[in-house]
């Protein structure tokens, strides 16, 4: 399993390399990475092998956690 960014004139590309020997590729003319803070991300995670999975969900970041911006790259 892997990770192969690529970024020419034609644009960006990435390719994730699966198991049994599958790969998934995806293209663009361009890219945007966005790196931040997502508040309580600092916390230790709960304890996977003794919460409920209730418990787990309510204690990880999840897509609809606010995000602090911190860094942004465009390719």
């Amino acid at each position: 399993m892997g990770w192969c960014p690529g970024n020419s004139g034609a644009g960006f590309s990435c390719t994730a390399e699966l198991t049994s020997g599958t790969s998934l590729q995806a293209a663009g003319s361009g890219a945007e990475f966005y790196v931040g803070d997502i508040a309580g991300g600092d916390v230790s995670p709960p304890d996977f092998t003794a919460a409920t999975d209730a418990e787990i969900r309510s204690g990880l970041p999840s897509w609809g956690s606010e995000i602090e911006v911190v860094h942004a790259s465009f390719v």
